[in-house]
């Protein structure tokens, strides 16, 4: 399904669906930007059936929200499934298009030599504070990281003013998981446009 919308500023297409058939779809040099959450499938321990500590099994859903929830990628399996997307997505890129990917600390190092072996730029490391920490043990993560890359060397941002530190709160109505906020989402917009 793919939805246009118009705002005063911003005139873009929201594609929802399968990303590898969606990318597959669209044609070469046509997007100016790109903000993805691809798997972390990073092994976290998640609430399978109102049973804690247990992991999901392949298609079961994620509490209440209906969401698939599949954390069984093995690295390989990871790996191969963002290579796969990476390639699609420097194909349909227009040139110095901005990418920006959500992951955390577990599957950085891996996401970092796919997207730079899919043969685009890694540009910097965004470092999402979202202002309180979650449930565990140990360090209790406060963060999420956002790899900042393009296709060839990146056009300017329309900022100069903004750190590598973005500090927004995390959503907390349940709707998905892994939601991102609102207001982040638009800097991230706003600072590529």
């Amino acid at each position: 399904m793919s939805t246009n919308t118009q705002n005063t500023n911003l005139n873009f297409s929201l594609i929802n669906g399968n990303c590898l058939e969606a990318l597959q779809n669209l044609k070469d040099g046509t997007v100016d930007l790109c903000i993805i959450d691809p798997p972390y499938s990073s092994g976290t321990r998640q609430v399978a059936n109102g049973k804690a500590g247990q992991i999901p099994k392949r298609g079961e859903k994620w509490d209440q929200s209906g969401i698939v929830w599949d954390s069984s990628f093995s690295s390989f399996g990871l790996t191969t499934f963002l290579n796969c997307m990476y390639r699609q997505l420097n194909r349909v890129l227009k040139q110095g298009a901005h990418i920006y990917s959500f992951i955390d600390w577990r599957q950085y190092p891996l996401l970092a030599v796919t997207i730079e072996g899919s043969g685009l730029f890694t540009n910097n490391v965004i470092v999402w504070d979202k202002g309180s920490f979650t449930l565990g043990g140990n360090y209790r993560s406060q963060y999420e990281l956002i790899v900042f890359s393009s296709k060839g060397a990146a056009r300017d941002l329309n900022t100069t003013t903004t750190g590598n530190v973005l500090k927004y709160s995390r959503v907390h109505d349940g709707k998905h998981p892994t939601e991102k906020p609102v207001a982040l989402m638009r800097k991230l917009i706003s600072i590529a446009s």
